[in-house]
């Protein structure tokens, strides 16, 4: 009979799960305690979560979550990175990271509801953010305005160049 401290720690797992934009299942196997302490730092400076939890802990809240296919995949040591805030945040903080390499492996990516396979996590990293995306949609939408308010704008100084090339022609009659 599981004891009131575990059923309370899976509620609040659960709740962390429901609420990331992205939950990625790593296997962090050869990492050292320092390496782990500056990812730890880095991640949550970026308001990054990243978790170790028993893999049985793991399981019961990730059904909870909603999600039941991941169970073939939470075997040896396990690691959970959660972001609330991009998504890409946490493929982003650690695409450049050599000294990682070979130790932080992704098992197992659930991005934004949807499962990704941790091959195609390269090409999250190179995502814009959702703040560039932003800027690039304000952009799109600005430019055709702002065109816009040049092409009146130079419609105006023509018709005034007109009027006053009228009005001086008067003048001079």
């Amino acid at each position: 009979m599981p004891n009131a401290e575990k059923v309370k720690f899976v509620e609040e797992l659960t709740g962390q799960f429901k609420d990331a934009n992205s939950i990625f299942v790593v296997d962090f196997t050869g990492m050292s305690a320092n390496e782990t302490v500056e990812l730890r730092k880095k991640f949550k400076q970026n308001n990054v979560q990243y978790r170790v939890v028993r893999n049985t802990l793991a399981k019961l809240s990730l059904e909870q979550a909603g999600y039941h296919e991941v169970n073939e995949y939470l075997t040896g040591v396990n690691g959970y990175v959660m972001a609330t805030d991009d998504p890409t945040l946490p493929v982003k903080l650690l695409k450049d990271e050599k000294a990682l390499k070979g130790k932080f492996k992704y098992k197992l990516a659930v991005f934004e509801g949807k499962f990704v396979a941790p091959e195609s996590l390269d090409a999250l990293a190179d995502l814009p953010s959702r703040d560039e995306l932003l800027g690039q949609l304000l952009g799109t939408l600005q430019a055709p305005l702002g065109n816009l308010t040049l092409l009146l704008k130079a419609n105006f100084q023509d018709m005034l160049g007109v009027l006053e090339s009228l009005k001086d022609k008067k003048e001079n009659n």
